[in-house]
């Protein structure tokens, strides 16, 4: 699994638009906004490259300035583990 945490900053008046771009995407879930343009946006796949992707996705939406990757964690959930 690999989750990773995005700042994006995106033109005030395109904010609806990014959104709804945003929500569109598998794997993407906001956690916050503020007016003046930004979200917190965490991106959520199994395989790394697909994550990474997806974050590259992000910057391309019309209305996006900036995809900033603030957080990334992978973690191989297959594995067991023993104590």
């Amino acid at each position: 699994m690999n989750i990773a945490g995005v700042v994006i900053h995106a033109r005030p008046e395109q904010m609806s638009f990014v959104q709804k771009a945003m929500l569109a995407m598998q794997g993407v879930e906001i956690h916050g906004t503020k007016d003046d343009g930004r979200f917190v946006v965490t991106v959520e796949d199994e395989d790394y490259r697909e994550t990474s992707d997806l974050v590259l996705s992000l910057h391309q939406i019309k209305g996006v300035l900036s995809a900033t990757l603030v957080y990334q964690h992978s973690e191989d959930l297959s594995e067991e583990i023993t104590h």
